[in-house]
């Protein structure tokens, strides 16, 4: 009994910090739940709403038209790891859409940008979830701008559940691991 306690115990730890359980958003209203774009910046080029007509999961979704983005600021911890993502449906009319995310030092200007399109012709009339690779922050990272787009739309493309999560160092992981299994005394013993 006591040894499956001990296991537990274990097995919850390992969960809690695997980076999916661990990763935070830092986006403000990344499922557009307000009703509105608060926390985001819309371009006029295209049209950009809100509607809840369509939404991944909640009541709301983007719905985004030709030549349209939104954009959000956010601050940022140079060196860091980052994952962005989102889910994007596609009616059968197909289009052209991406997310991106751009570092920018404290003055304001850049070198560094991850993009990640999605094209489908015809689209498949489902949701599909985009996202980038893990993303080191540059040493000289101030802020990031994370930036939801469509080049091409036949009518329109939704984006819903926007997300820019801090993924935990492994060497942290693995540190808290280690502390936890002295802290509860656990032992890798033979079996035999």
């Amino acid at each position: 009994m006591k040894n499956m306690k001990k296991s537990t115990i274990l097995i919850i730890a390992i969960l809690l910090m695997s980076p999916a359980a661990a990763s935070a958003n830092l986006l403000v209203n990344p499922g557009f739940e307000t009703g509105n774009f608060s926390g985001w910046t819309r371009y006029a080029f295209g049209s950009e709403n809100v509607s809840n007509a369509n939404p991944h999961a909640g009541q709301y979704e983007a719905r985004i038209t030709n030549y349209g983005w939104i954009t959000q600021t956010v601050n940022l911890t140079p060196n860091a790891t980052y994952k962005l993502s989102s889910y994007l449906y596609m009616p059968q009319d197909g289009g052209d859409a991406s997310i991106s995310i751009t570092f920018y030092n404290a003055a304001g200007t850049t070198s560094f940008q991850q993009e990640r399109s999605w094209q489908r012709i015809p689209g498949d009339a489902q949701y599909d979830k985009i996202e980038t690779d893990w993303l080191v922050a540059p040493s000289y990272t101030a802020y990031a701008k994370v930036q939801c787009s469509v080049a091409s739309a036949g009518s329109y493309i939704d984006f819903d559940d926007v997300s820019l999560d801090v993924i935990p160092e492994p060497s942290s992981l693995l540190l808290l691991l280690s502390a936890l299994t002295g802290l509860f005394g656990f032992k890798l013993t033979d079996p035999s």
